[in-house]
């Protein structure tokens, strides 16, 4: 049986204005959950969320379903293969179909015939939504649809809701963690580590072009005939690569030990740990 035209717009109207209530999220779910029962004159609907391991199904909200069975137990993925590939998923008989885990729950809630749309953001199928028929219903392709569209802007208002409770969860980590004078004094501890490590890494660099320029005046006063200009760049680089090719090993340690020391100071002044 295929839903009236004016029971779309009905439900829809519903949706929408759940959308604009100041509700939260399990609020919102649990009135478009109320709507597609009244409107599509089911028995049943539920929103779901998969869990970390994405191997059950956690229970997020839902309408005419009584108690006992929204707790009948851990809900497994495995039977709704199609739905977490993205497609929907029609059982004519929830009481007898081998996809359905708890057959004899949905036989005592009075639950026949089902309909599982994804839940899905981007591409990525994050729950599902299940809707319950409490006789033999062939829903149709515009039922299909409209549980699909129903799905995408819940999907939607989930995923929103996510970003902010971990954003809200970072920021209050971060305020609880580190006080304002706490943060300053890390910056400046930062900033002065960084300028020790670019201290101690160009004071050898430093030193060889000192003697590399000590070196250069000793040899134009000890041969005055020579081109200084010419030859004053070429020197300068020479001596100088040569004072490094003869201190590589010393510096390699020099620097590695600098590094290593000054890391751990970066990182402390960061966190703000002494």
């Amino acid at each position: 049986m295929s839903v009236p035209s004016h029971k779309c717009l009905e439900i829809l109207s519903a949706v929408g204005d759940a959308f604009n209530s100041p509700v939260d999220t399990r609020e919102l779910l649990e009135r478009t959950s109320r709507a597609v029962v009244e409107h599509l004159g089911l028995k049943g609907c539920q929103f779901s969320l998969l869990s970390q391991d994405q191997q059950l199904l956690d229970h997020i909200a839902s309408s005419g379903l009584g108690e006992g069975f929204l707790e009948r137990g851990p809900v497994e993925v495995a039977g709704l293969a199609d739905v977490l590939e993205g497609k929907p998923l029609v059982i004519p008989d929830c009481r007898s179909d081998p996809r359905v885990q708890y057959p004899k729950a949905h036989s005592s809630e009075g639950l026949v015939s089902s309909l599982a749309v994804p839940l899905k953001t981007r591409g990525q199928v994050i729950g599902v939504v299940q809707a319950y028929a409490g006789e033999s219903r062939d829903f149709s392709d515009t039922d299909v649809k409209l549980m699909q569209v129903l799905a995408a802007f819940c999907a939607r208002a989930v995923t929103h809701s996510m970003f902010h409770k971990i954003l809200d969860s970072a920021t209050a980590a971060i305020r609880s963690s580190l006080s304002l004078e706490q943060a300053l004094e890390s910056v400046a501890r930062l900033g002065a580590t960084i300028f020790q490590i670019a201290v101690h890494l160009a004071l050898p660099i430093t030193a060889a072009m000192v003697v590399s320029n000590v070196a250069v005046g000793i040899l134009g006063r000890a041969i005055p005939q020579l081109n200084l200009m010419a030859l004053q760049l070429p020197a300068h680089v020479a001596t100088t690569l040569l004072i490094l090719g003869l201190g590589a090993a010393p510096l390699t340690d020099v620097i590695a030990r600098t590094l290593e020391s000054a890391t751990g100071e970066a990182i402390g002044a960061v966190l703000g740990v002494r």
